[in-house]
This record gives structure tokens, C-alpha cells and sequence, in this order.
């Protein structure tokens, strides 16, 4: 089975706005306009086990030593948890 591949979008492709409509009558929806307060759940709670299962875009790091240098030890610990204690 080949493995599936996630292309992440380029930061100038992101839309310079995003809206989310809240229900005033909502206390949480207030408190976030209001207060400035935002509530995030824990990746635990999710229900989709693959939502914060990030790749790291390694498309992007081809001319940055300094970047190999960093994510290239994370990414051969995640790949061989075992092998590397």
C-alpha cells in the first residue's frame, strides 16, 4: 500500500480572514467576544484520532541546514521509538 502524502498549504495561500459566527445568546459564545477567551479541547477529547497528527513538511526545509539539523533527530525518533532509548 502506498503511503498517503498531505500537502500543506504555502502561508500566502491562506485566506487573509477567517470568520466564525457565534449565537449571542450563547454565555460561551459572550465570553469569547467579551472576555477575549477561547476554549480548546484536548487532542484526547477529539473524535477523529488523526486531528492533530501534524507531518512535519520536510518539502519545505530542502535548503535549511538548521532546520535538518533540528527535525531530522525528531523524525527518526518517531519512526523508530524503539531503537533510539
Amino acid at each position: 500500500m502506498e503511503e498517503e502524502r498531505f500537502i500543506l498549504p504555502l502561508p500566502d495561500m491562506y485566506p487573509p480572514v477567517v470568520y466564525k459566527y457565534r449565537d449571542w445568546n450563547n454565555n460561551f459564545h459572550k465570553r469569547t467576544v467579551l472576555n477575549l477567551e477561547l476554549f480548546l479541547s484536548s487532542p484526547s477529547n477529539f473524535n477523529d484520532p488523526f486531528d492533530c497528527k501534524i507531518p512535519i513538511a520536510y518539502r519545505l526545509l530542502k535548503n535549511n541546514t538548521e532546520y535538518k539539523k533540528i527535525y531530522f533527530p525528531i523524525a527518526v525518533r518517531r519512526m523508530f521509538p524503539k531503537k533510539m532509548k
